[in-house]
């Protein structure tokens, strides 16, 4: 799984954190690929939540998302982005989030 994470400003800043899965170094595609013993591994469905998104500055908490859950489904590329609008003047230098169903985030 890659997280990417780009910033844009004014007034207030964008912050767009992009999720990609890759098997191999190239993009996960609902298709065999090779495994061990010349068997096949076949990924049909991969959906998860992500949630709970904090930014840290110098380890202090200075931003939360309210109510924070993003399903993620790695083969609907309108899922695999989450857009947050940020205070223009925010600074952070670490992004925590957690991994997990839904029910745990509720």
């Amino acid at each position: 799984m890659h997280v990417s994470a780009l910033l844009f400003g004014q007034p207030a800043k964008k912050l767009t954190l992009l999720f990609s899965a890759s098997y191999a170094e190239k993009p996960l595609k609902q298709e065999y690929y090779p495994i061990a013993n010349k068997d096949s591994l076949k990924i049909e469905q991969l959906k998860f939540y992500i949630s709970h998104l904090t930014l840290i500055k110098e380890n202090k908490e200075v931003w939360k998302e309210e109510k924070s859950f993003h399903l993620v489904d790695v083969f609907n590329p309108s899922t695999c982005t989450i857009e947050l609008t940020l205070p223009k003047e925010l600074s952070f230098d670490e992004i925590k989030m957690n991994l997990g169903d839904r029910k745990s985030v509720v």
